[in-house]
């Protein structure tokens, strides 16, 4: 079986570099923002200010970039403007701001309300009680840690970002705000023991691989906000039963329930017109799918080993069915397609002619 190789990149990626008073930025000529780029020799007390002059103008400074401070051991102190909105994974690692013990309280650092890291001190349950509002949470900040169990996010968070818990063996449960847009890239990729997550009605994306290996997660309730699901969003969820689709959906993106084996089938929207790569890979539980009006392809591998699958009721929109797209549905009939329908290699190989 060939696994599907997917990429993630964090979203901080600008063109032009330039230097402000010491400090390297990125900026973006079009709109005008800049984000803090690696700056190894950056140390002593930095103040980051809302914009920066260079090139004849002027560029407001929207986020600090992954690993812009990595190693500066000289880095004592940081001054963050509310203007930054993203701060990327690893940007002060192995920097003298981590490494002094007196910008740690209880097992994070908090640094103009940015939380920029944590590790195993922090409580298992992690409610943020600061002084100043947390407004931000640094990519990756709690990935990997190991006694993080709940985490209830503070009511003005915009999104949870890219990484931001992934890997967090211990998580079982989230409480996301209605504030929030966005949960980013991985934010809880192999977060094994997470079995519930609180999704706000506002929400508007869920990122790649966003749940990816969360295998105790039973019940996501998606609001109807929803208009973008990235990617193996819930792949390896293997106790997921039910889960309803808002209407806003246009495609089924690659992966997406890849080995989500409890999944007992699924209401495609009316608006879909892909089924994607791997979408429903060993969805073993499902025993019929119907294809809306919209539907012209169903990716390679997209139903694989969908070994009780019974039943599709096929649409005539149909324009191609992809490699091994059914492979393995043993109990599966396969009719006769006109000569528009496409149908590759093995997409019916192990079905019932």
């Amino acid at each position: 079986m060939i696994l599907p190789v997917v990429v993630f990149v964090s979203s901080l990626v600008f063109a032009g570099e330039v230097e402000f008073k010491n400090i390297h930025y990125v900026v973006d000529e079009d709109h005008l923002t800049a984000v803090v780029a690696p700056t190894p020799k950056a140390s002593g007390n930095i103040v980051i200010p809302e914009e920066i002059n260079a090139k004849g103008d002027k560029y407001r400074v929207v986020a600090i970039g992954e690993k812009a401070f990595k190693g500066c051991k000289g880095l004592k102190k940081i001054t963050i403007p509310a203007s930054v909105e993203r701060i990327g994974r690893n940007a002060f690692e192995g920097s003298g701001l981590l490494k002094d013990k007196a910008n740690w309280k209880k097992g994070a650092v908090v640094v103009d309300g940015c939380l920029l890291a944590t590790n195993n001190e922090i409580t298992s349950k992690f409610v943020y009680k600061g002084k100043e509002p947390l407004r931000l949470i640094a990519e990756g900040a709690f990935a990997g840690n190991k006694t993080l169990k709940t985490f209830i996010m503070p009511e003005n968070m915009k999104e949870v970002p890219f990484e931001a818990f992934s890997g967090c063996a211990a998580l079982t449960s989230v409480v996301i705000p209605d504030s929030a847009l966005e949960i980013g890239d991985r934010a809880f990729f192999g977060c094994v023991l997470l079995k519930s997550a609180d999704l706000p009605k506002s929400l508007k994306r869920i990122g790649d691989g966003a749940f990816d290996g969360c295998a105790k997660l039973a019940a996501v309730e998606l609001p109807k906000s929803l208009d973008s699901i990235g990617v193996r969003a819930f792949a390896g969820c293997a106790r997921i039963k039910t889960i309803t689709l808002p209407a806003g959906l246009t495609e089924i993106k690659d992966g997406l329930f890849d080995g989500c084996t409890a999944l007992d089938g699924i209401v495609l929207p009316a608006g879909v017109t892909r089924i994607g790569n791997e979408a429903f890979r060993n969805c073993q539980r499902f025993r019929s799918i119907t294809l809306p009006e919209g539907v012209k392809e169903i990716g390679d591998r997209a139903f694989y080993g969908c070994t009780n699958l019974k039943t599709v009721e096929w649409n005539e929109a149909l324009r191609l069915i992809g490699k091994e797209a059914f492979y393995g549905c043993k109990n599966l009939y396969v009719p006769v397609f006109s000569g528009r329908v496409g149908v590759e290699k093995n997409a019916f190989k192990g079905c019932v002619f």
